[in-house]
C-alpha cells in the first residue's frame, strides 16, 4: 500500500514524464528500486487523481439499512419457513438489498 507522499510523487513524476504511463513507471523504478510500481498501481493512481484530483481514495457513503422491527420479522419468518432460502431470494421476494437481509440475519 503506498503512502499519500508516494502517491503525489507518483502524480508529480507523471507531469514531469509529458503524462506518459510507461515513462513514468520506468522513472519512478530508476529512482525508487526499493519499491516496486506496475503500470497498473501507476495507471490506477492516475486515474483516481483525474476523477477527485485528490490522491487520497474519497470515502464510501454507507447507506442505512432499511430496519424496521417489521421487516426483521418478515425477514425471520422467511427463514423460519425454509431455512435452506438464500439471502438473495428473500431480498427479491420482499423488494430489499440483499446486503441488507444479511445484516438483519446477523
Amino acid at each position: 500500500m503506498l503512502s499519500n507522499q508516494e502517491k503525489r510523487e507518483i502524480i508529480l513524476v507523471y507531469g514531469e514524464s509529458g503524462r506518459n504511463l510507461q515513462l513514468t513507471t520506468r522513472v519512478l523504478q530508476e529512482r525508487f528500486p526499493q519499491v516496486r510500481y506496475s503500470l497498473k498501481k501507476v495507471r490506477k493512481i492516475v486515474r483516481l487523481f483525474e476523477d477527485t484530483s485528490s490522491v487520497v481514495k474519497p470515502k464510501r457513503v454507507y447507506f442505512p439499512v432499511r430496519h424496521n422491527d417489521a421487516l426483521v420479522q418478515v425477514v425471520r419468518n422467511a427463514v423460519e419457513e425454509d431455512p435452506n432460502v438464500s439471502t438473495r431470494i428473500i431480498a427479491r421476494q420482499h423488494n430489499i438489498s440483499k446486503s441488507s437481509v444479511q445484516r438483519i440475519l446477523k
